[in-house]
């Protein structure tokens, strides 16, 4: 403390009717906020000789001790604040924020949550825990408090670089590249969060823009890599060379590697093939398959290799420059594969906006592909069960088709959008959006999981060219159209004109995969007999399918008929050796409304287990399991699972509805009569 200084505080304790502690804290604080930390030690020190139990004395010690780094002695005096005053929001902040500095999150939460909760609604306060939230990967919770957090800063731009990764996190890309663009307008020169947004164009497929970005940038470490990575998704292959093979030297270089990046070594090796360098290809075929630390990565390697060192010929077919959007929150990978083909045909550059405004309001598929054939009436999608044979026609005629693929769980189908056929090396060329684009499959996975998809095709086009093209059938209705139509007009309540199209769509040869969809709608619209009649049409057409036989359980499920649906929903089950998550689901409804609840949770517990870290309706079987334990007075357990619910959902609304009915539960034993009216709440959550 200066010698002025000194004086000014001795003068002021001699002043008459002067209060020296509260002018002393004032000093103190004053000492704090020009970050003269030493002079704020003893200047509260001197306010606690007078009273030793000032809350806001040892909270600016704490703090002044926490910018020192003697984080052992600032825990002390929050302690001591909160002791003295067991109220005082900023110590319990502090407390928080020593435990984030140590890497303990969860005690770390707790502490900025009742900060928060005592009134100390600043933005640092939400930021900081958000971040915490992000280090724990809760993404939900995240966002609540990142958002709530720029409502009270709209322009602070570490709140918008948090919530940016947020967003990220929830796969809502979008929302992501807005924040992160609207942070970087404060700091165009700021390397990492620029190269943090071209990533995030590269994850959507916007290439040209993610290209335009690290151009302008310093090169790093991670620049380089990503325009090595961003030109090899352009197909601009021998500019992607450099990059990728500098790439590959900085990064062993930097991080000590024994092992150079897989992802990096595959890119190069399919560089090489495609700029017919065979050998060169070879050789980082076989380097990936030494270094690769997966069996995907190793039998594909094994593969390329195989069929390289056979040099095989045969025609490559390819259809290049098949715009590439990512699935994310809201964008299922239907939806991001069919757009990508339409966008393939409008041929309209940069237009991503278009479709992003669509996000938030596809509900499922078939409110999704209505939408976007709204969005582009000149084009006309079609839905068939072909073999390979056509897909290779329909390449030949420079028609990318997207296909629908599938895992053990029949609610697992996946959509990517098929691009060539590779026959020297026996791969489908596939623009995955849950990978990326020009992903490699060998032929004979990926006729395997094809198979697993019912061999499903969808095929967009120009209505123009549908003449043209030998796949479709002459003077024929397109069944899809007819249902797309009919769904459109059940939306807007157009009930008479919505069955007409059915009948019309009915009357047609349709595919298996069209009528389980019709059905879906027939049960929106509450015709559960209709929508029994032609899902036995569908079975009947296929056979022994797992989803006919699940729909039919839902259907039983509707109409009280309880063991019927049980019996439905374990044939399912059967069907697809125990691996079907949704028939888990309704057989657990089933048993829950016919009054055992025992069962019911233990076939929800049964679902989870089955696909614990990619299970579909994970987020739907984690309410319903809450709502059981609930039921069975396990007020604790329930809130845990409302708690995944939202989690997994990003926020899903009857979850976080039940997370505050309960938590008043919670603090709070309620009549059985109450109890009973919750309950009917949350199994129809508002």
């Amino acid at each position: 403390m200066s010698g002025l200084s000194k004086c000014l505080l001795l003068a002021i304790l001699i002043l008459p009717g002067f209060s020296a502690g509260s002018e002393l804290l004032r000093q103190a604080e004053d000492f704090y906020e020009n970050k003269d930390y030493q002079s704020c030690v003893q200047a509260a020190g001197e306010v606690l000789k007078a009273d030793s139990c000032s809350a806001q004395a040892h909270t600016l010690i704490g703090k002044s001790f926490g910018h020192l780094r003697r984080l052992t002695l600032a825990e002390e005096h929050f302690q001591q604040a909160i002791h003295c005053d067991s109220l005082f929001a900023e110590a319990y902040y502090g407390l928080g924020t020593i435990a984030f500095f140590q890497n303990n999150y969860e005690t770390a939460a707790k502490g900025l949550e009742r900060a928060i909760d005592l009134g100390l609604h600043t933005s640092n306060a939400y930021r900081n825990l958000s971040a915490i939230y992000i280090k724990q990967q809760k993404w939900a919770l995240a966002r609540e408090i990142g958002e709530r957090g720029l409502e009270i800063d709209p322009d602070n731009a570490e709140i918008k670089i948090n919530l940016a990764a947020i967003y990220d996190g929830l796969k809502l890309y979008r929302k992501a590249i807005e924040l992160l663009e609207s942070a970087l307008k404060n700091s165009p020169e700021d390397v990492h969060n620029n190269i943090a947004l071209a990533a995030l164009n590269l994850k959507v497929g916007f290439f040209d823009q993610a290209l335009a970005i690290l151009d302008r940038v310093e090169e790093n470490r991670r620049a380089i890599r990503r325009k090595g990575e961003t030109l090899f998704y352009l197909e601009k292959f021998e500019n992607a060379l450099p990059y990728l093979n500098q790439s590959i030297y900085i990064d062993q270089l930097g991080n000590k590697k024994q092992h150079p990046d897989k992802d990096i070594l595959l890119m190069i090796a399919e560089t090489f093939y495609e700029i017919s360098q065979v050998d060169s290809s070879k050789f980082y075929f076989d380097m990936l398959k030494k270094n690769a630390t997966t069996k995907t990565d190793i039998d594909y390697a094994t593969h390329a290799l195989e069929n390289l060192n056979q040099d095989k010929g045969g025609e490559r077919l390819f259809v290049s420059h098949v715009p590439f959007y990512a699935q994310g929150r809201g964008v299922t990978c239907l939806k991001a594969s069919v757009l990508s083909v339409m966008r393939y045909w409008d041929g309209t550059e940069n237009q991503a906006e278009d479709w992003l405004t669509l996000e938030d309001q596809l509900e499922d598929n078939l409110s999704a592909l209505y939408a976007l054939s709204e969005a582009f009436p000149e084009l006309s999608i079609h839905y068939f069960n072909w073999d390979l044979e056509q897909i290779e026609e329909s390449l030949k005629s420079g028609c990318p088709p997207v296909a629908l693929i599938a895992d053990q769980d029949p609610d697992l189908s996946h959509s990517v959008t098929v691009v060539g056929i590779d026959y020297q090396r026996d791969v489908i060329i596939v623009n995955d959006p849950s990978i990326h684009k020009l992903h490699k499959l060998p032929l004979t996975d990926f006729q395997e999981y094809w198979k697993r998809g019912r061999n499903g095709i969808f095929l967009v086009l120009p209505r123009q060219r549908e003449q043209d093209i030998s796949l479709i059938p002459n003077n024929r209705a397109n069944p899809l159209s007819l249902l797309l139509a009919g769904y459109g007009r059940f939306k807007s309540e157009q009930f008479v004109a919505a069955s007409n199209y059915f009948d019309q769509f009915l009357k047609l040869d349709t595919p298996y995969f069209l009528k389980i969809l019709l059905a879906d709608v027939y049960i929106k619209m509450g015709k559960l007999t209709e929508a029994e009649l032609v899902i036995q049409q569908a079975i009947q057409q296929r056979g022994d399918d797992p989803v006919g036989w699940m729909s039919l359980a839902r259907i039983a499920d509707r109409k009280y008929e309880y063991k019927k649906a049980k019996e439905l929903s374990q044939k399912a089950i059967n069907l697809t050796d125990g691996k079907y998550q949704t028939a888990h689901l309704v057989l657990a409804s089933s048993y829950f409304s016919d009054g055992n609840k025992k069962s019911a949770r233990e076939y929800l517990n049964k679902a989870i287990k089955l696909f614990p870290n990619g299970g579909a309706k994970n987020y739907m079987i984690y309410y319903w399991l809450g709502v059981v334990q609930f039921s069975m007075g396990e007020v604790s357990e329930s809130l845990e699972s409302f708690r995944k619910s939202a989690e997994l959902r990003g926020g899903y609304s009857p979850a976080l509805t039940a997370i505050k009915l309960v938590s008043e539960v919670n603090r709070k034993p309620i009549e059985k009569a109450e109890a009973d009216k919750l309950l009917s709440r949350l199994k129809n959550p508002e």
